[in-house]
């Protein structure tokens, strides 16, 4: 019923309301990512962990902390952290290298989790991600996509 009220309300309210559907989610898994970054262009075959910090979670009121490890497909890594609230996430990420690029290689981003219905009508988590880097060449930012997969 919380569903059916939810669709009919306006899309701000409706992502209020699938918020409150996930009043207690865990979000951890292992993801296959795609996107678009402003100076690197179009990139896809990256694969992210994302690990529960249970300790530093209060999952029963809706709140989730998180490890990051996101592998691009040339082998760049990025660690960081995510705070969730529900289905949102902010997120912080750096470059794992050591040369001059990685190091100004970092950013903040915000992630909505959705449960979208791919080509087979199966259900997926998903993670729609729009990140800013201010000092990357000298600011840039992307949009990511991320599939959970299964097991």
């Amino acid at each position: 019923m919380r569903k059916l009220v939810c669709l009919g309300l306006s899309s701000l309210l409706s992502l209020s309301c699938f918020g409150a559907l996930l009043a207690n989610p865990d979000l951890s898994g292992k993801y296959h990512c795609s996107g678009y970054d402003s100076h690197d262009k179009a990139y896809a075959n990256a694969t992210l962990i994302l690990t529960l910090d249970a300790k530093d979670s209060d999952l029963s009121n809706g709140y989730a902390a998180y490890h990051l490890l996101l592998t691009e497909q040339d082998g760049i890594q990025y660690v960081g952290e995510a705070a969730a609230n529900g289905n949102m996430l902010g997120v912080y990420f750096e470059n794992t290298g050591v040369d001059a690029k990685a190091k100004t290689d970092r950013g903040v981003g915000i992630e909505i989790a959705t449960h979208d219905s791919n080509r087979q009508g199966k259900t997926e988590t998903v993670l729609h991600k729009f990140y800013y880097e201010p000092n990357y060449f000298n600011g840039g930012n992307g949009l990511q996509t991320c599939i959970k997969q299964t097991v």
